[in-house]
């Protein structure tokens, strides 16, 4: 307000010391006049603009009210995901108590470890029991158990893979005797066959043009 371009307590106002007629006094009142009114026409710009900026001024309070309700509805759900994340945290130190009770007791050598190859080995009469069985032997499965196929030997039959079992590409189950090779787990016999190309390989003609399986002697 101390802004506004015209200021009651300036305004000048006196008639003409000089003025002998009525005439001449009507004048200087007239003037006098015109000043006044020339004033009040600048008090109502002022008033205007006063408006104006008051209603602006209004904008921006309830722009910065609403700004502060939008900011308190987000602390309040910061509040509650920082409430949720505090329970989060505190039933994961629970588990982790748990578990480092468990793990303070717990042998891993007892039920695990590995032999020269590297392989995992369950030592003593610990049974391990596949989709909730409880094993009555070494493995036990609740279910069916799947081989991968292989079109070759999976690694060579030694003796440290005796008795291993694998499946052949044309489903044959075969088991590892080290001291002949992979062969057919039908009779712990007959040389695996791991693919087709093995099987057509395996055939070879004899002197006649018939074809004989490999092993078999042609007649004579």
């Amino acid at each position: 307000i101390d802004s506004l371009s015209f200021r009651l307590d300036t305004l000048d106002l006196s008639t003409g010391k000089t003025a002998t007629t009525l005439g001449g006094l009507q004048s200087s009142i007239d003037a006098q006049l015109d000043i006044v009114g020339d004033a009040l026409s600048t008090l109502g710009k002022d008033a205007d603009s006063l408006d104006g900026r008051l209603s602006a001024l209004d904008s921006r309070v309830l722009s910065i009210e609403s700004d502060i309700t939008d900011l308190v509805s987000t602390t309040n759900g910061q509040d509650t995901r920082i409430g949720d994340l505090e329970e989060d945290m505190a039933l994961l130190r629970d588990r982790n108590a748990v578990l480092f009770d468990f793990f303070q007791t717990f042998e891993m050598d007892r039920f695990v470890s590995t032999d020269a190859f590297g392989d995992v080995v369950v030592p003593g009469k610990l049974g391990i029991g596949i989709d909730g069985a409880v094993p009555t032997t070494d493995l036990d499965v609740d279910g069916t158990m799947r081989l991968r196929k292989n079109d070759e030997e999976p690694y060579t039959c030694d003796d440290g893979h005796d008795s291993a079992i694998a499946l052949t590409s044309l489903y044959t189950t075969c088991i590892c005797r080290a001291d002949t090779g992979w062969v057919s787990g039908g009779d712990g016999v007959t040389s695996c066959v791991w693919s087709t190309e093995d099987e057509e390989r395996s055939e070879i003609p004899d002197d006649s043009g018939e074809e004989t399986e490999t092993g078999d002697e042609p007649e004579v």
